[in-house]
């Protein structure tokens, strides 16, 4: 993969082959600004359009595509995380540029060790959360307008209010003198925090990456140079749109956050952030690799064991994160926990074949960009 920088273990000096400073083309810097651009409004472009399709009906896609974007997306994460972020790092950490002697030298398995201990960050943050809001907060990611309406006929409104106490876990502390509405607000709150908290870890493992993806494509030159660019603009464009589907099924209209600093963001304008966000990280990372390449006083070489390090410890933090994000909170909920009998999902047979489907193709498509970005 082209973003790793690794040698050829073949070549006869270990100071030549451990650079890619010394690669065959040359630097464009015109065309490498220009790609700073199109990079942001691809990514941009991807990650906010699905949040601008749910909330402008002039905008509004059909309710099937959103719903195939969305199952497209898991697998396009999926792929991310098993062709993309998991062989970059074990290839950086396994390079032989860097001292057989160290620790990454001794244990070859690191790479996996780093990305398992990413996972079980995330779940530690998730357990912390379950033990303040309670478990009941965590439903799969879902929306009408993308799912169509939920079909659980079992859900705690139609239950009695003095049954409906027993079946809320975690319910928040109140005051005994609290009316119903006020709890089920607090309820609702609660779950929309749950809900942004797995987004917002699942963005996280998304940005991590997002950075060093940019700098491998400003320090990249000639036919090279060309090839990732063509690559990162097709991955920038699945992840994009597979992250802004996560992202507009978001509900902060109900927020109970109150304006108490200066740091306070209108919960209208979160979504648009949240995309804004990953449309910005890959060319920062772009900028940062230009700003080294072109700097008199510094040089950034991605096949320095300094920078084997960095992006292969990175990218093997990311791929946890996104493991644990794609397989047990996006596919394993809707495929077989609440999500396989809720709205479209649970209206067919067809339609779960349809968005099986969707997953594979995303998969599909992702692996194959996986071999040049």
């Amino acid at each position: 993969m082209s973003t790793n920088a690794i040698p050829s273990t073949g070549s006869s000096s270990t100071a030549t082959s451990c650079t890619s400073l010394n690669s065959v083309g040359s630097y464009n810097k015109a065309l490498q600004v220009t790609a700073v651009a199109v990079i942001y409004l691809v990514s941009s472009s991807a990650a906010l359009l699905p949040v601008l399709a749910t909330r402008f009906p002039r905008l509004a896609l059909p309710q099937k595509v959103l719903f195939l974007l969305k199952h497209f997306g898991t697998g396009v994460l999926l792929a991310t995380s098993f062709c993309h972020l998991l062989p970059t790092a074990f290839g950086s950490l396994l390079s032989p540029c860097l001292d057989p002697n160290s620790v990454w030298g001794r244990y070859p398995a690191m790479s996996g060790a780093i990305s398992m201990a990413g996972l079980f960050l995330v779940v530690t943050v998730q357990l912390v959360f379950a033990e303040i809001h309670g478990t009941d907060n965590f439903h799969h990611h879902r929306s009408d307008l993308v799912d169509g309406p939920s079909r659980d006929t079992n859900h705690n409104d139609t239950l009695p209010v003095a049954t409906r106490k027993l079946v809320i876990v975690g319910e928040p502390k109140r005051d005994p003198q609290m009316s119903q509405s006020e709890v089920q607000s607090l309820s609702s709150g609660s779950e929309e925090e749950g809900a942004f908290l797995r987004v917002a870890l699942l963005e996280m493992g998304i940005l991590f990456h997002s950075v060093f993806i940019g700098m491998a494509l400003s320090v990249s030159k000639g036919s090279s140079f060309v090839v990732l660019f063509i690559a990162i603009v097709f991955h920038q464009t699945f992840e994009g749109l597979s992250l802004g589907t996560r992202i507009s099924l978001l509900n902060f209209s109900s927020s109970r956050t109150e304006p108490t600093s200066r740091f306070y963001v209108p919960p209208a304008y979160r979504p648009y952030i949240m995309g804004a966000l990953y449309g910005i990280t890959t060319p920062i990372g772009q900028a940062i690799g230009l700003i080294l390449l072109y700097s008199p006083h510094t040089s950034y070489d991605p096949g320095s064991p300094t920078a084997l390090v960095l992006v292969g410890v990175m990218n093997a933090i990311s791929a946890g994160l996104l493991l644990w994000a794609s397989l047990v909170e996006l596919l394993a909920a809707d495929f077989l926990g609440a999500g396989r009998k809720s709205g479209l999902m649970g209206e067919r047979l067809r339609n779960r074949i349809f968005a099986a489907l969707a997953v594979l193709a995303g998969a599909a498509g992702m692996a194959v960009v996986g071999a040049w970005a």
